[in-house]
């Protein structure tokens, strides 16, 4: 599917062919996914899926939908091991964006975004999450220089740096980010 034979196939190559937009978001999603299926018992009948872009031997990207469950559990329950399918998907869908979904039985959503936000807790400054929970009360740059004492020049700083790291183009895209992974 990428264009690589089994020899150069590496673990060093598969740590590095994320698109580097996607892969903060993908190492967190997948850091969370882990912790809390660890700390809490979860079984094999999970599914982990994950949409994102990976980088082809040619070197442009395709888009996939990685699917994840666990391979193997030890005595007590807990994940030795998961097997995880890759599927390309550029077909049907060209979104840059990184799409989840944990689901599991009886699977506790509001506790295991949890999980998720708190891999996001550094993910933007204090300044910049007020400056976003600001722009969802639906204010505009000037007017969040006068709630917060500052510049306009710097809130609008600070706004291209809220939408380059969250790779999101505009104010509602970046605030479905934020309340995707429990940022507000």
């Amino acid at each position: 599917m990428l264009g690589y034979t089994q020899d150069e196939f590496t673990f060093e190559l598969s740590v590095n062919f994320f698109h580097p937009e996607d892969y903060e978001i993908i190492t967190r999603l997948i850091q969370a996914a882990l912790i809390f299926a660890t700390e809490n018992n979860i079984t094999k009948e999970v599914a982990f899926l994950v949409t994102y872009r990976l980088r082809h031997k040619d070197g442009h990207y395709i888009r996939v939908l990685r699917q994840s469950t666990t391979f193997e559990n030890d005595t007590e329950g807990k994940i030795i091991s998961n097997l995880s399918m890759l599927t390309d998907i550029s077909f049907l869908s060209t979104s840059n964006k990184v799409d989840w979904r944990f689901d599991a039985p009886g699977l506790d959503k509001d506790k295991f975004k949890k999980y998720v936000t708190q891999q996001y807790a550094d993910f933007f400054s204090t300044r910049e999450i007020e400056v976003i929970k600001l722009l969802k009360q639906g204010l505009k740059s000037l007017e969040i220089s006068k709630e917060l004492s500052i510049s306009k020049n710097t809130v609008d700083t600070h706004r291209r740096k809220i939408l380059r790291k969250s790779h999101c183009k505009n104010t509602v895209d970046l605030l479905n980010f934020c309340t995707q992974y429990g940022l507000l």
